[in-house]
């Protein structure tokens, strides 16, 4: 099963809200322009292009859609979105609220080799709400 299709059937599967996933951009456009209040699965591939190539500033979709007031839930967040993605959906969507969850984040102390400003998820994402660690138990 493509990665897609398991993100959508857990959350819905698991929610008792309904989700909507998008076949495409086209789709994508037409739930966010409905006017309903929904959860929709999408990729972050899908709104770069929404935003860069299908939506023309000024149209009626275009104002819409920038309006909106969104939450955006980023599943493994230390690598999904880059920084410079992440900026330019907040340049889009101005009244966006980011969370982002991730089992390995990457702090000070694990950061990769710095590809662009923001090496560590806490910077990208700003604040920690919630913290849980594991340990790993030795048997011997």
């Amino acid at each position: 099963m493509c990665k897609r299709k398991l993100a959508f059937q857990s959350y819905a599967d698991n929610d008792t809200i309904d989700v909507d996933d998008t076949e495409n951009v086209n789709a994508l456009i037409k739930k966010l322009t409905d006017g309903r209040r929904q959860m929709i699965v999408t990729t972050r591939q899908k709104m770069q292009t929404m935003i860069n190539k299908r939506l023309k500033e000024g149209t009626t979709d275009y104002n819409k859609i920038r309006a909106l007031k969104v939450a955006f839930v980023v599943d493994e967040c230390h690598r999904a979105v880059t920084p410079q993605t992440k900026r330019e959906l907040e340049a889009f969507f101005a009244n966006s609220l980011w969370f982002g969850f991730t089992g390995t984040p990457i702090f000070e102390d694990n950061k990769y080799e710095q590809k662009g400003d923001l090496a560590q998820t806490t910077k990208q994402f700003i604040r920690r709400l919630f913290t849980q660690l594991y340990y790993q138990r030795s048997d011997s």
